[in-house]
């Protein structure tokens, strides 16, 4: 009779695991990053299309959902000459964001050393954070960064460009912004 019990609660336990939906993968809606020039800190903002989940990690300890910012601060602007990534992946061990430098290995992830770690809030869907901007390691105010969202370490969300300014705002970078950008700079060298 015990048996027959645990059996048939072992059943009916596989069938709700079953039935439960699965959670779809998260990904971005938006970024947005600004500089303030009073306290020289960066504050960034991410708003995903789901709350994310930092927390669940799979057998190669990867978290459910990570996020990166591969940030360069000298242009042209490129993706194969980043400085410095902003990671997510150790949110379930520190519970802090990491910005590490590309060049080099030991950090995090096999990156360069850690430059700095910082807190974040995340209320429903968006997350926010900051770092001094010497953190960063910015000198002058302006950088570009393409933000991208992972699902246990395989790329969902690509493509978030945008140019940050010292005191000034998020530029959205689309297809003829990224052209007119790369136009001005070759006119100017």
């Amino acid at each position: 009779m015990r048996t027959r019990r645990l059996l048939l609660s072992s059943v009916l336990g596989l069938i709700l695991l079953a039935s439960a939906p699965a959670r779809a993968q998260v990904s971005i809606v938006d970024s947005h990053a600004s500089i303030d020039p009073l306290t020289l800190r960066t504050s960034f903002s991410i708003t995903f299309s789901s709350p994310p989940d930092f927390f669940t990690v799979d057998g190669f300890g990867r978290a459910r959902d990570l996020f990166q910012y591969w940030i360069d601060f000298s242009p042209p602007y490129a993706f194969n000459s980043i400085q410095v990534i902003i990671r997510s992946a150790e949110i379930h061990q520190t519970g802090k964001l990491s910005v590490c430098e590309a060049a080099g290995s030991g950090g995090p992830g096999g990156w360069g050393p850690v430059r700095g770690e910082a807190d974040y809030q995340l209320v429903g869907n968006t997350l926010t954070f900051e770092f001094p901007l010497q953190v960063i390691g910015d000198p002058d105010g302006t950088f570009w960064y393409e933000l991208q969202s992972y699902f246990y370490g395989g790329t969902v969300t690509q493509g978030h460009q945008r140019i940050v300014t010292f005191g000034g705002s998020t530029t959205k970078l689309d297809g003829s912004t990224w052209g007119r950008l790369k136009q001005l700079y070759s006119a100017a060298r």
